[in-house]
């Protein structure tokens, strides 16, 4: 029967990884509100970087946002809705939909 161990220097090795992802995330998530959540969004559905995605706010209050996303050639349209109080959401909003031209 084999067994794997772990052995003290992997381990260290493992919590050091752990720690400097979980701070990494920390970091790329220190935005809040719509514009960033359109980016980041976007970005994850076309297979962009963040910083490629163009947002525009079309329509913004305290509670809704609609926003023109532009990325890679394509134009989408997106509506967004602001977390419930207390929830863990990266960027403190919600996606409500997205239509994209093409």
């Amino acid at each position: 029967m084999n067994q794997l161990m772990l052995q003290p220097r992997n381990a260290l090795l493992g919590c050091a990884l752990l720690v400097a992802t979980a701070s990494a995330v920390a970091t790329e998530i220190a935005e809040t509100g719509p514009v960033p959540l359109a980016a980041n969004f976007s970005a994850q559905f076309f297979k962009a970087k963040p910083s490629d995605v163009q947002v525009t706010i079309l329509e913004e209050t305290a509670q809704h946002a609609k926003a023109r996303i532009e990325v890679d050639g394509q134009s989408c349209r997106m509506s967004m809705a602001l977390a419930p109080a207390g929830s863990r959401v990266p960027f403190g909003w919600l996606v409500e939909s997205m239509i994209c031209d093409k």
